[in-house]
Parts: C-alpha cells; sequence; structure tokens
C-alpha cells in the first residue's frame, strides 16, 4: 500500500450509531467521492394475505431478491440458487400463515415464468417448477412445451395445455 493510499484511509472519519432501534446513522469525511446504500429489512410474518383488488400486494414487508442482470441466461448459476431461496422463503411464509389460523391464509401462489423457453430456458422452467413443487402448470398456446412438460415433470405435477383464445393477436409498439 502506498503512502498517498494510507493517507487517505487515515483521512476517513466513520461513525455508526444505532438508535432508537431503527436507525443507523453513518459518517465519513473524505475528499473522495461515497457511496452508500441502504437496505430496510423487516420481518413480519403475519402480514401476509391476499391482494387487495383495489390496492394490489402489500407492501409492509415484500420479498425481494436482487440478481443484478438483465436476463435471466447472464448467470444461471446465481438465477437457480436466488429461485430457490425464493421458493424455500416462500413455503415458510405460506407454513407460518397457515400456523396463524387466519381467515385470508394463503393457498398458493401463481408462478409466472419469462418467454426463453427453449434449451438453458427450459431447464430454469424445470428448476423452478421443482423449487416450487408445484402441482399444476398452465401451457398457453405452446402444444410442444406441453408434451415436453408432461415427458420431463413428476406425474404428480398436472400440466394443462391452453389454446389461445379466438381473436387474440400480438402488437409491436
Amino acid at each position: 500500500m502506498s503512502e498517498e493510499q494510507r493517507q487517505k484511509e487515515s483521512e476517513v472519519v466513520q461513525e455508526f450509531k444505532l438508535e432508537q432501534d431503527n436507525e443507523l446513522r453513518f459518517e465519513v469525511e473524505s475528499k473522495e467521492k461515497v457511496t452508500l446504500e441502504a437496505l430496510l429489512v423487516q420481518w413480519q410474518l403475519n402480514v401476509l394475505g391476499p391482494a387487495d383488488v383495489e390496492e394490489g400486494f402489500s407492501q409492509v414487508c415484500p420479498l425481494i431478491y436482487h440478481y443484478g442482470y438483465k436476463e435471466p441466461g447472464s448467470n444461471v448459476m446465481l438465477y437457480n440458487l436466488l429461485v430457490t431461496k425464493l421458493a424455500q422463503t416462500v413455503a415458510e411464509r405460506m407454513e407460518a400463515n397457515r400456523q396463524s389460523r387466519r381467515e385470508n391464509a394463503v393457498s398458493g401462489v401463481i408462478i409466472n415464468t419469462c418467454g426463453w423457453v427453449k434449451g438453458q430456458g427450459y431447464q430454469m422452467l424445470i428448476h423452478a417448477a421443482k423449487a416450487f413443487e408445484v402441482d399444476l402448470i398452465i401451457v398457453l398456446d405452446q402444444e410442444r412445451r406441453y408434451n415436453e412438460l408432461v415427458r420431463d415433470l413428476p406425474e404428480t405435477v398436472k400440466v394443462v395445455f391452453q389454446p389461445k383464445s379466438g381473436g387474440v393477436c400480438f402488437h409491436a409498439c
């Protein structure tokens, strides 16, 4: 480490202070540009329930994992790891909700996957189905994909083919 780097490090003054169990203060004196990212973490299992028609899903305790790439294929291993972690966390929340015996207890999830269903994309789709232990998959207007899923998934997974409704068309924006 050069003398200049040591001097820069010695100029940095850091102070951490936790106040009222919910506030973290961080002070930095530096001649260099400083970037600070904050993450608020709250653990509330009892806020689950159905989405409100007008307000949508509760944002009190959203479940978010940062992938960091624009496309799932950019880092398949990380993507699959996050899908597995998401599936485990969803299962834990659903179980906690079931145990709370609330009237509006969660009974399942709907998983909408991306349109990449060839090669690695198909393998990632199979991984998600297994990670979430799905029992029903609806395939929209792709008979070949339907047959592949019936072949590749356990018999306990019901795969349903749903043809596209008449009059549905795609428009380029």
